[in-house]
Order: structure tokens, then C-alpha cells, then sequence
């Protein structure tokens, strides 16, 4: 199983994404973003369950919560870049 990692560039910009998703009722974590994707110039992950990732998707970019880029990440420690 996965979780679908959403990057932010802030720790505002992040609360801001977690509070729109919050409020639509999906579960989600705020948390410092793995070091493989600090290298990308994001501090910041929610982390979504595999299930809630297209629906996240959609509520942040309606509600403007502007996130960098969506991860796949793994048990294993791997993430991929992905699109929703």
C-alpha cells in the first residue's frame, strides 16, 4: 500500500492545505517532508491515504491551497512523482 504526499513550499501554505482538508472530512497528516523531497525545495508534506489522494487533489486546487507537486510514497521509503 501507498499514501499520496503532497509537497508545500511553507509551513503555512501546508496548514492551509490540511485545514481545506480537514474540513471536507479527509483524514490527513501535516509533517517535515522526507529528505529525498527537501531536495526539491519543499519543507513541508500532507500525507493522504491512497484512497483519499484523488479527492485531496481536487478540494486543494479548488480551494487553492497551493501544493508543489504529489508523491507516491512507499513502506519502503520510495517515493515517485504522480499525477491526479
Amino acid at each position: 500500500m501507498f499514501i499520496y504526499a503532497f509537497t508545500f513550499r511553507s509551513f503555512t501554505a501546508a496548514q492551509s492545505g490540511r485545514n481545506v482538508l480537514q474540513q471536507l472530512g479527509i483524514a490527513v497528516q501535516l509533517q517535515r517532508a522526507p529528505k529525498q523531497l527537501t531536495e526539491q525545495g519543499c519543507g513541508y508534506v500532507l500525507r493522504v491515504t491512497a484512497a483519499d489522494g484523488a479527492h485531496a487533489a481536487g478540494a486543494l486546487r479548488v480551494y487553492s491551497a497551493a501544493f508543489v507537486q504529489i508523491y507516491r510514497c512507499f513502506p519502503n521509503g520510495v517515493c515517485q512523482e504522480a499525477e491526479l
